[in-house]
């Protein structure tokens, strides 16, 4: 299966220890894992912490092809605290590299040919005018795959419209059962169940002929990205 993940490759800071993490990146590393054909689409800054990315990739065997080095800009961190539970917050600092990620028209031709199987994108490249465009480019593309969009919100990350742009573009749709309901109140909607959630969201004007799953990620105290 070949799958394109466009996204965020940033640190995650946890008192002095770096871990390398990104929701996207992090769904292209377990696809890779798994031994699919994974084009992942981001960008780092030309400092040490995008080298240490670009060197992680390549030892993970993670093609490092559409990864753009990014003058003036940092390659991305997060910051992050756990709560009593275990629970993580995260301040991501922005803008980052990953904010300004490009695709020429030969890479573009090159991701779709031959046509991928699936694209995963999330929320929070999307604030990013200039990655949203990218993103766009790629969602437009008629090349027959599935639109993988994972909710991931996150504070000072999304805003309304955008999420209710996202989630019509989409053919798959994850999000946690925290994101149910802040969800469901962006798109005006305050359905009783979780199922009633689904279904409302797979019928919506615009989604129905286009949302065919809609995935609720139990959170556990020990979950991160």
């Amino acid at each position: 299966m070949k799958i394109v993940s466009i996204g965020e490759v940033l640190w995650d800071v946890i008192g002095d220890k770096e871990h390398l993490g990104g929701a996207p990146f992090n769904f292209a590393a377990h696809c890779n894992k798994l031994g699919h054909e994974v084009c992942f689409v981001s960008a780092v800054g030309c400092d040490e912490l995008g080298y240490r990315v670009i060197e992680c990739m390549g030892r993970m065997g993670l093609s490092t092809r559409f990864v753009r080095r990014v003058e003036g800009y940092a390659t991305g961190i997060a910051s992050v605290s756990l709560d009593a539970m275990g629970q993580p917050s995260f301040t991501i600092r922005r803008p980052a590299a990953y904010d300004f990620l490009q695709l020429t028209g030969p890479d573009l031709k090159d991701l779709l040919a031959p046509a991928p199987d699936c694209i995963y994108f999330g929320t929070l490249l999307q604030m990013s005018a200039e990655a949203r465009e990218v993103t766009h480019r790629l969602l437009a593309a008629k090349c027959g795959a599935r639109k993988f969009y994972d909710v991931n919100l996150r504070p000072s990350c999304y805003a309304r419209q955008l999420v209710c742009d996202l989630m019509r573009q989409a053919t798959v749709v994850k999000l946690n059962d925290e994101e149910v309901p802040m969800a469901d109140r962006m798109q005006g909607s305050t359905h009783g169940t979780l199922e009633e959630f689904c279904r409302g969201l797979c019928g919506e004007p615009g989604m129905g002929s286009r949302v065919r799953h809609a995935r609720v990620r139990r959170m556990r105290p020990s979950d991160g990205r």
